[in-house]
C-alpha cells in the first residue's frame, strides 16, 4: 500500500526521525507540494475505480468535450 502512496510516508517518517532537512523551508514546500499532488492523483485513480488507464481515458474525454464546447460558443 505504501508503494501506491508514492513512498512519501516513509520519506516523511525518515525526515522526522533523522531530522533531515526539517528546517529547510524551500525543501519542505516542494515536499508538501509533491505529497499533495500524489494524494490528488491517488484519489483520482480510486475515484475512477482503481484503473489508471481508465483515468487517462476519462480525462482525455473530458478535455475533448470541453474543447468542443468552447469552439461551439
Amino acid at each position: 500500500m505504501l508503494a501506491l502512496a508514492g513512498g512519501w510516508p516513509i520519506a516523511w517518517v525518515a525526515q522526522q526521525l533523522f531530522r533531515h532537512k526539517t528546517r529547510k523551508h524551500e525543501f519542505r514546500k516542494v515536499f508538501r507540494f509533491c505529497v499533495a499532488a500524489n494524494l490528488i492523483v491517488l484519489g483520482a485513480v480510486i475515484w475512477v475505480g482503481g484503473d489508471p488507464i481508465n483515468l487517462v481515458k476519462e480525462l482525455a474525454s473530458h478535455l475533448q468535450k470541453q474543447g468542443l464546447q468552447a469552439e461551439g460558443m
